[in-house]
């Protein structure tokens, strides 16, 4: 019966070795030696199984055009179910891509909501980044830059 388990075990072991399981650190290290395409790779099965990490981090390929062709479209989709989940990161370059109208429609009240969430969690360059787009808002924008905030909460 051991040597049963054994042979199971080493089974598993080789089974979920693959590319197809490897974890986040190892399509970071493909990155870090610039072998995108293994990143991206390691990176998809990770993020369509709702890992934020791997998801801000696959939207980072599209957004530079890192072993995937650019596309700031896949970028804000893959950006924007990481920064859903919180990813403070994610919610940063929604926001940018919002404020820009790269892969989404330029919407700076839309910005300025993904801005707030990330600089509540104390990402300054988001704090900069909100407090700069507020201070373009008339009472009308801002009231509804609040209002749009509060309703994602």
């Amino acid at each position: 019966m051991p040597r049963r388990r054994a042979l199971l075990c080493a089974g598993l072991a080789i089974l979920f070795a693959g590319p197809a399981f490897s974890g986040f650190d190892d399509g970071l290290a493909a990155y870090d030696a610039g072998d995108y395409a293994t990143a991206r790779d390691l990176w998809i099965s990770l993020a369509e199984s709702g890992d934020a990490r791997a998801q801000t981090a696959l939207a980072g390929l599209y957004l530079g055009g890192y072993g995937v062709a650019r596309d700031f479209r896949m970028a804000a989709i893959w950006f924007r179910r990481a920064a859903e989940q919180g990813d403070a990161i994610a919610q940063l370059n929604l926001g940018e891509l919002y404020e820009s109208g790269r892969g989404v429609s330029r919407d700076r009240v839309e910005a300025w909501r993904w801005y707030s969430y990330a600089a509540r969690q104390g990402n300054d360059w988001a704090r900069n980044r909100r407090d700069s787009i507020a201070a373009q808002f008339d009472d009308a924008a801002r009231a509804a830059a609040r209002a749009r905030l509060n309703a994602g909460n």
